[in-house]
């Protein structure tokens, strides 16, 4: 079994107060002070806080109007991208009707736009378990009778009344989203495929529908009209007993720590404005980790939290009645350096969980003794910051350690994201190294002598192991950003770079992979971790595209904007993209995924973290 120390949580920030102004005197004299050409400009802040004060000065003005004309699909010729913001304002206005809200369809809608399906489709029950029942529209049949002839288009308007009646037949708490992907201009008319989201609450379950819908639009002025919509792949996914599968159970676990009310519930909005401007870029990568495990061994699994330079990391110890402690000094792990990715595992056979830390500088091994005490047992030097996977690749009977690299200057970061050209297959990163346990806790670089390090600067992110080939030795998966992913067959402890040759090189900026036997066929399937892009389908599938760019070269960013990847495992060396017939491409901004069989059915279910920075906004699919 390979183990993951790469997860995805909320950034954690360093509560510095950059310049707080008292509300009553000092935000008083700062006001009074201020020359005529600046103005003051107070930011909120969370409930019981006192507000941040800015300078806006005219160059700064200056500025943000120089960005927003860069960014002006009008300025800088994208019409397409210009009816993409139009048409999201009217699909803003239909998700609006849909949810139930006063809208006049006649601006939106053109009187004679047709509905292209049945308005009252009966979909087909699909899964059905304790919790869940899943169901789709049939798939299409490839020849029709003189008795099968599609009925002629319905009303556009009608389609949507009666989809807004039949999602607010059970409930007043409908929430619906419509995300535009594909824009393609036709005449005067332009093609537009969005995607579509409702939720209906109810009071004892929920029912959320997914599909596509394919529309056409009049172009001939700022008001974009429907003129013919069609839905497609449409999905229900019924809730039974609750209205939610999976619960935020975070504040009342962690409430009881000082730590957690005085940091870890504030996200990173409210403490950008209070960093060290040297913090800030850093902490806006998001790639903190943590891990689990029962580390007093008790039964029950507990926490570890990475966390920027500066403050403590944090080992939260589960309690009998589901809440969880704070005990970070007390067993020694209260780890100050920035750390990014931490292991929970045991490195030296004894029974009892131990600790890794991939900090700054350094590969912290802390041996636990089974009560939840640690002492450090060794400090590797190391340049390595992002992520840790643990594996016994020699098959020694004890467990290795590979750690991900992404810089190769730590010192100097902003300046090399701008030497990853290519973009879909760099080379520049920093190096990755595996670290051979050699028992009585040393840990030996044995990258280069065991075959690793060939492809071995493409911005690692995560990486995962697992026996893909069922030769009974640990292969390697390594996720790459701005490089072709690498799969490392082992061969007896040595190592080939295979990934071209066993079509899994998956080049989508990834994030993170997770291995399954999805299908049941005996072999080892992996899921990679991508960004989904909905501008960046629509911008790339464009003639103007980076014209100079041959045909194959696009597709190369079509497929960066495509999402996450689903790799079938073929079972003789090789995989194929099984991605978009699983319909598991649209993760959104993923990061990390994972393989888990979440309702006990004996099938390997996905579970996917997403996003980038919290917001307040919910816009985004």
């Amino acid at each position: 079994m390979f183990l993951v120390g790469f997860a995805v949580v909320t950034v954690l920030t360093v509560a510095i107060a950059r310049r707080v102004v008292n509300r009553d005197s000092e935000d008083t004299t700062a006001k009074s002070n201020a020359s005529d050409d600046e103005q003051i400009v107070t930011t909120p802040t969370s409930p019981n806080e006192v507000p941040l004060a800015e300078i806006v000065t005219p160059q700064t003005q200056l500025r943000q109007t120089e960005l927003s004309d860069a960014l002006s699909p009008l300025k800088d010729g994208w019409t397409t991208e210009l009816l993409a913001e139009q048409i999201s304002v009217r699909l803003k206005s239909i998700a609006k009707l849909l949810e139930g809200g006063d809208v006049e369809l006649s601006s939106v809608v053109n009187s004679s736009a047709t509905f292209d399906g049945q308005l009252n489709r009966e979909l087909s029950e699909v899964y059905r378990d304790h919790a869940i029942v899943v169901r789709r529209e049939p798939a299409p049949k490839h020849s029709q009778t003189q008795t099968e002839i599609s009925p002629p288009p319905a009303s556009a308007t009608d389609a949507l009344l009666a989809l807004r009646k039949s999602l607010g037949s059970q409930s007043s708490d409908v929430r619906v989203a419509l995300k535009v992907f594909r824009v393609d201009p036709q005449g005067n008319s332009v093609a537009v495929q969005a995607l579509f989201e409702s939720r209906t609450q109810m009071q004892s379950g929920a029912i959320q529908q997914n599909a596509t819908w394919h529309t056409m639009w009049s172009s001939s002025d700022n008001a974009p009209r429907l003129q013919s919509l069609r839905i497609e792949r449409l999905e229900e996914v019924e809730s039974l007993d609750t209205p939610v599968l999976f619960s935020d159970c975070t504040e009342s676990v962690l409430q009881a720590n000082d730590s957690f009310r005085d940091q870890l519930r504030f996200g990173s909005n409210y403490w950008m404005p209070r960093l060290e401007s040297y913090l800030s870029p850093r902490l806006l990568e998001g790639h903190i980790g943590l891990a689990i495990g029962d580390v007093n061994e008790d039964g029950l699994d507990d926490i570890y939290v990475c966390q920027p330079g500066g403050l403590p990391n944090r080992l939260f110890v589960q309690n009998p009645d589901g809440t969880a402690t704070d005990v970070s000094a007390k067993a020694g792990v209260d780890v100050l350096d920035w750390s990014y990715s931490s292991l929970i595992v045991d490195f030296n056979n004894d029974g009892h969980q131990d600790l890794a830390v991939l900090a700054d500088t350094l590969l912290l091994i802390f041996s636990g003794d089974g009560t939840g005490q640690f002492t450090v047992q060794q400090r590797v030097p190391s340049d390595c910051e992002y992520s840790l996977t643990a594996a016994d690749f020699d098959n020694d009977g004890d467990l290795d350690l590979y750690a991900c690299n992404y810089f190769a200057d730590s010192s100097n970061e902003l300046a090399q994201l701008g030497r990853t050209d290519p973009l879909h297959n760099s080379n520049t990163g920093g190096r990755n190294v595996l670290y051979r346990n050699e028992g009585n806790w040393t840990f030996v670089d044995v990258t280069d002598q065991v075959g690793l390090d060939e492809n071995n600067r493409q911005w690692s992110l995560a990486a995962a192991w697992e026996d893909y080939d069922n030769d009974g030795d640990q292969d390697l998966y390594v996720v790459n950003d701005f490089g072709h992913n690498n799969l490392y067959r082992n061969d007896g402890g040595q190592f080939t770079e295979v990934a071209a040759n066993a079509g899994a090189t998956d080049a989508n900026q990834g994030m993170s992979a997770t291995w399954a036997d999805y299908d049941v066929d005996g072999w080892i399937d992996v899921y990679v971790s991508n960004m989904y892009s909905a501008a960046g389908n629509r911008v790339t599938f464009q003639p103007q595209f980076m014209t100079n760019l041959r045909t194959d070269a696009k597709s190369l960013y079509q497929q960066l904007a495509r999402g996450n990847s689903l790799l079938r495992n073929l079972g003789d060396g090789a995989f194929r993209d099984a991605s978009v017939d699983a319909a598991v491409t649209m993760g959104r901004w993923a990061w990390a995924s994972l393989f888990c069989d979440i309702n006990n059915d004996g099938l390997e279910d996905l579970l996917v973290a997403n996003g980038y920075l919290t917001q307040d906004s919910q816009d985004d699919l």
